[in-house]
């Protein structure tokens, strides 16, 4: 009985230890995936002016030219977000995995 119990907590507290460090990762792979989102959303806007301008004549070419800009600058903050999420992935996936391992959490 004693056992088990220790077993069960021991498998708690691992449970709890990976618990936190899944979230810490996932805070970081949210912010480039909503950073992505935002470039894919400028893109879609742009190729979609892009159309306007050339097959409709429907918007100016300044117009054209803010969109553009706009997602060449949602590219910069995905990449720039991309750059950050590797840099802090790389560590927590490490630890994540260390954890997995040295806690026997796969025997």
């Amino acid at each position: 009985e004693l056992s088990r119990r220790l077993e069960e907590e021991g498998t708690r507290s691992l449970l709890r230890d990976l618990d936190g460090t899944w979230w810490s990762l996932r805070t970081q792979l949210d912010e480039y995936l909503d950073a992505s989102k935002e470039q894919v959303d400028a893109f879609r806007e742009v190729v979609s002016m892009l159309s306007a301008y050339t097959t409709q004549c429907s918007i100016s070419y300044d117009e054209l030219w803010r969109g553009y800009k706009a997602a060449a600058a949602a590219e910069s903050k995905a990449h720039d977000a991309l750059k950050r999420t590797w840099k802090g992935a790389v560590p927590a996936l490490g630890l994540l995995t260390a954890k997995l391992v040295d806690g026997d959490a796969f025997p």
